[in-house]
C-alpha cells in the first residue's frame, strides 16, 4: 500500500501508529524529529513505517510548516563548467540539510527579470543563491516588490 493519488485508502499516520502500538504523536516525531524518541520506540516506528508502505505527504508537510523545502541557485550560463562544480557542492550540503536545489539560468529565454521575478516569490523557494554579478540590487527589491502586491 502506498500513500499516493491513485491509492483509493491512503496509509495515514494513524495506521502506523496503531502498527506500532504507540500514538500518532509518537509517529510524527519520529519522522520530523527523531532525537526526541527513545531509539527502541524509534525502531519499532520505523518498522511499522516500513511494514505498513507508508509515505509521507511532503507538500502537506511542507505546507504545514509555511515552507517549501526548496532553495532557488540563479547562475547566468547553465552550461559553464565553473557554475557547474559549485551546483554540485550546494545541492550536496542543501541535500543534508534537508532541502531541495532548484536552479534556473538567469540568460535563458526571458532574461535575468523574468528569473528573478518567478524565483523571489516564497511560495516558490524558501531562499535563493544568487550567482549572477550582474544583477544589480534594484532588480532583486523590484522582483521582491512585485510578489509584494
Amino acid at each position: 500500500m502506498t500513500d499516493d493519488a491513485q491509492s483509493p485508502n491512503p496509509i495515514k499516520i494513524a495506521d502506523v501508529a496503531r502498527l506500532a502500538g504507540v500514538s500518532a504523536a509518537t509517529v510524527s516525531r519520529v519522522l520530523s524529529r527523531p532525537a526526541m524518541v527513545a531509539e527502541a520506540t524509534r525502531e519499532v516506528v520505523l518498522q511499522a513505517v516500513q511494514q505498513s508502505g507508508y509515505r509521507m505527504n511532503h507538500a502537506a508537510r511542507n505546507l504545514r510548516k509555511q515552507r517549501t523545502g526548496a532553495v532557488v541557485a540563479l547562475v547566468p550560463n547553465l552550461g559553464n563548467p565553473f557554475f557547474a562544480k559549485i551546483l554540485a557542492g550546494l545541492g550536496r550540503v542543501l541535500e543534508e540539510a534537508g532541502y531541495d536545489l532548484l536552479v534556473g539560468d538567469t540568460l535563458a529565454e526571458g532574461g535575468r527579470r523574468r528569473s528573478l521575478q518567478r524565483f523571489l516569490d516564497p511560495s516558490r523557494a524558501d531562499g535563493i543563491v544568487l550567482c549572477d554579478g550582474l544583477v544589480a540590487r534594484e532588480e532583486l527589491l523590484s522582483g521582491r516588490e512585485s510578489r509584494r502586491s
